[in-house]
Formats: structure tokens, C-alpha cells, sequence
């Protein structure tokens, strides 16, 4: 029987360097959806959505919602997100093209 892609990823997701690509690879693909949906999966293969939940200040149902392609989350809760979830926010310089 083949398993769900999320029990084929929940031992992968514990770690964070894969955590990290797993999230980049879905931002090249989907965008900021991709992102969201990442941090949710994340998230429940970690089983720490209820402390996400805790430290945005919504409740857990919201989490859920806000974590999803269809989401439209606050930056706030992103950021609570990304910090329960051991990841940080980083601003890097785009190279642009040369003139």
C-alpha cells in the first residue's frame, strides 16, 4: 500500500536543514502559498501547531486556516510560525541585472 506524502515526509520534516529546503523548494513552486502550506506541514509533523496557535494568539482552528494555500495569514503570525518552529526571517539582497 503506498503511504501519504505526508507520512513519507514526517520523519524528513523533523529536521531542520530539511525543513529549510523543503520550504525554499515550495516557495520556487507555489510561491508564498507554498510557504504557508510548508510551515502547516511542518508544523503538524512536528506536532506543535497548538504551540503556533499559542504564540500568534489565535486559536488553533485559525492556524489551521491561516496555514493553508488559501490563507491570507497576518505577517505576526508567520513570524510565530517560522520562531516555534526553530526557523527564522531573513531579508536578503535580490541581484538584480546589470544596467
Amino acid at each position: 500500500m503506498l503511504k501519504s506524502i505526508r507520512k513519507i515526509l514526517a520523519s524528513d520534516l523533523q529536521d531542520p536543514e530539511f525543513q529549510r529546503e523543503y520550504l525554499i523548494a515550495l516557495y520556487e513552486d507555489a510561491g508564498v502559498e507554498g510557504i504557508l502550506q510548508g510551515l502547516r506541514e511542518i508544523a503538524l509533523a512536528t506536532g506543535r501547531m497548538s504551540e503556533v496557535a499559542q504564540k500568534a494568539g489565535v486559536a488553533r482552528t485559525s492556524i489551521y486556516r491561516s496555514l493553508s494555500a488559501e490563507g491570507n495569514p497576518a505577517f505576526k503570525t508567520v513570524h510565530a510560525a517560522l520562531e516555534t518552529l526553530g526557523l527564522e526571517f531573513a531579508l536578503v539582497p535580490r541581484t538584480l541585472p546589470a544596467p
